[in-house]
This record gives structure tokens, sequence and C-alpha cells, in this order.
């Protein structure tokens, strides 16, 4: 049977939210895009041996989650346009919070193919984003 599904892990952070329970990690600013760039150089070396193994042809739904995708940037930009690469999904969906999805970010995303983000909104109330450790 062939797999046609493809979960990618982020896991990254500004903030961990208390609330939590995902394999996440918060770093602080200086030390963030240093880890974003040895995560997305493995993700990426790796993505590209499963692909020339021909284990991604029949992918037709993508998810990358986390975490928070959108603070990779350009790099989570890069990462779709490789999956890409190695199959035609159907969907493809990609998580995003309010402090770090830029109207850019959104339309690089749309031009290589991201169909959907799923946009992290707990409250819009800033007394609950206090509460349960929110930061947009």
């Amino acid at each position: 049977m062939a797999v046609t599904a493809l979960y990618v892990h982020v896991p990254f952070c500004a903030q961990k939210c208390r609330y939590c329970d995902f394999d996440s990690r918060s770093f602080a600013p200086c030390d963030l895009s240093a880890a974003l760039d040895v995560y997305f150089e493995q993700l990426f070396a790796r993505l590209d041996a499963f692909g020339k193994a021909r284990a991604l042809e029949q992918i037709r739904t993508v998810y990358v989650g986390g975490g928070t995708p959108s603070l990779a940037g350009e790099r989570l930009v890069e990462l779709a346009r490789r999956i890409r690469a190695w199959c035609a999904p159907v969907e493809f969906t990609c998580e995003a919070n309010p402090e770090s999805l830029t109207a850019e970010l959104a339309a690089a995303l749309a031009k290589v193919g991201v169909t959907r983000v799923s946009l992290g909104v707990q409250t819009l109330d800033n007394i609950e984003l206090t509460a349960i450790g929110r930061i947009h």
C-alpha cells in the first residue's frame, strides 16, 4: 500500500504555551535562527533522500505542523518547494501563528503550492492570551 500523506514537524516556538503537550522548544531570538538552520538543513537532506528513493511519489496530502512552522520564514517556503519537487499533493497545509505570519510569507507559500494555512488563534482576548501563555 502506498503512503499518501506526509506530516512534517517543525518543533520551534517563539514561546512555549502553558497548555501545549506537543514536542516543541522555544529559543531566545538570537539562538532561534541557528537552530532553524540546522534543523532545516537536516530536514531537507532527509526529504531529498526519501524523494530519491521514490517514497514520496504517491503523497496527496501534506501537513506541516509544530511548534510554529511560520517562524521559519523563507525556510518554510523552501520546504514547500522541495516537497513539491518530489510529489504533487492536492492538499498542502502549513500551520502558522499570527505573530509570525506576514502577508509576504502567505503569498510566498501560496506561490509554491501551499493550499491552506492553519492559523493558531486560541483567543483574541489579551487577558486570556496571558493566562494561557500565548504571545500574539
